[in-house]
């Protein structure tokens, strides 16, 4: 262990002083932590953390990211922190943050639990579902005394996915699979975010009935639940494309593969809880409704 590791480490097990100008709050872990009342300096464990101090315009509060942080351009120029999964907590140490932002989708429990022990105030937000994003935007802005724009910026996703619950209604259900890895062959499932945003996108998620969050699915299950449209969820610039897919020349009896409706996706606009979310709903909106947006149609339409 490196010397400042260990020795933050032993002031840590003696607890953390405690500053008259923190006070304690409650993250959506139900953990109190200790957080400065004028927070000034802000490491984000998770690109969608990221992108939601950017959009409450604290960016230049945010003193660290994730290798993964890549948006807005502004966040790829930050101080890197190591990985999701794996953060350096020396590196997040040196730089002194008043407070460590985390979340339960990608951020392990351990590292939030030495974090704690290193002293540091780590804030872990819960973003289950749209309700759940919402809520994870509203605590960030209360953290950073910025509650109004955290509002009126919630609002303003809210007035989008309505938009989308207008366009769908009346449309009947298209069962759809959505493929988060290629091989093996790995979905969405009952409870994860994805499954809330094929419902509100007007789909019926074939993997529904899995009691696993992210299921492994053979080629013989996807055959017996013939998806009517596959989505396809690549990372960013790397498109996930059909031919990825192990045994995917074997699919061709399946109805979205006859009809042609196997689409990719941007999978970081759906698969980061924050604020590019609801462009990734409409993207699968569209792609399971079609005749429910004309190319002329706008998100202000009323």
């Amino acid at each position: 262990m490196k010397p400042l590791l260990a020795f933050a480490l032993t002031v840590g097990l003696l607890g953390p002083a405690v500053s008259v100008l923190a006070a304690p709050v409650r993250d959506m872990m139900g953990r109190e932590v200790e957080i400065a009342r004028a927070v000034t300096r802000v490491v984000s464990l998770a690109p969608s953390l990221t992108e939601i101090l950017f959009a409450l315009g604290a960016g230049e509060l945010t003193v660290g990211v994730t290798d993964f942080c890549d948006y807005p351009p502004a966040a790829v120029g930050k101080p890197k922190v190591g990985t999701v999964q794996a953060p350096n907590p020396e590196v997040i140490l040196a730089l002194q943050p008043d407070l460590v932002l985390a979340t339960t989708e990608g951020n392990r429990q351990e590292t939030v639990f030495l974090l704690e022990r290193l002293g540091l105030p780590t804030f872990v937000v819960r973003p289950e579902g749209l309700d759940g994003i919402y809520a994870s935007i509203r605590s960030v802005g209360r953290l950073l005394g910025r509650p109004a724009r955290a509002s009126a910026l919630v609002e303003v996703m809210r007035s989008r996915v309505n938009w989308v619950v207008r366009q769908v209604a009346g449309h009947p259900r298209v069962p759809v699979l959505y493929v988060l890895w290629p091989d093996p062959l790995i979905t969405a499932g009952r409870g994860s975010v994805i499954d809330s945003l094929i419902a509100v996108a007007g789909g019926e998620n074939v993997a529904r009935g899995s009691a696993l969050r992210y299921p492994r699915l053979g080629l013989e299950e996807v055959l017996r639940v013939n998806p009517e449209v596959i989505l396809l969820a690549g990372m960013g610039s790397r498109p996930l494309r059909p031919e990825a897919v192990q045994g995917w020349a074997g699919w061709h009896v399946l109805r979205a593969v006859r009809a042609g409706r196997v689409q990719s996706l941007d999978g970081d606009l759906l698969h980061r809880s924050g604020p590019r979310i609801v462009e990734g709903l409409e993207a699968m909106a569209r792609a399971l409704h079609p005749d429910a947006f004309p190319a002329s149609s706008r998100e202000t339409a009323q």
